[in-house]
């Protein structure tokens, strides 16, 4: 009986990640795109933020989009309480 090949077999990394961020490596593609859970898609849909440049390795691209994701999280956060503050006139 012959193995067959996994038909998903791509590296999901979540830790180190803000909520709902995390890289989906995909191996099989040499490629590695940064993902985040979207606010807009009710069933789970996912927004790919960027990938990784080729000539990286995954593993030494990880601190790099940990860095992106948590920025990207902190100016959303920003922005979400200034537009929820009344303003003063």
């Amino acid at each position: 009986m012959q193995k067959k090949k996994p038909r998903f077999n791509d590296r999901i990394i979540k830790d180190g990640f803000p909520d709902g961020w995390f890289i989906q490596d995909r191996i099989c593609q040499n490629e590695a795109l940064l993902c985040r859970r979207s606010d807009f898609f009710s069933l789970s849909g996912n927004i790919c933020i960027c990938t990784r440049p080729r000539a990286i390795p995954t593993d030494a691209w990880i601190l790099t989009a940990q860095i992106i994701a948590h920025g990207f999280d902190a100016e959303n956060n920003r922005r979400r309480e200034a537009r929820d503050e009344p303003e003063s006139t």
